[in-house]
């Protein structure tokens, strides 16, 4: 599923992401990605959910992480 970024704590490693189903998905820093440690709100990424949280998250190409 793809989304966006609507905030991320690098304190708390943890954020939240609007899926493009209308639905909001909670992740840890651990989901990310590509060696990324941190994702700045706005970014759109493509991610998968599992028991209502975002997971395997990965930021879209032409879409800026940080």
């Amino acid at each position: 599923m793809q989304g966006r970024v609507l905030s991320y704590s690098d304190i708390e490693a943890r954020g939240l992401i609007s899926g493009d189903d209308g639905e909001r998905y909670p992740f840890v820093r651990g989901a990310l990605q590509d060696g990324l440690r941190t994702v700045r709100a706005g970014a759109t990424v493509d991610f998968q959910v599992e028991e209502g949280k975002a997971v395997e998250i990965y930021v879209l190409p032409g879409a800026s992480a940080l």
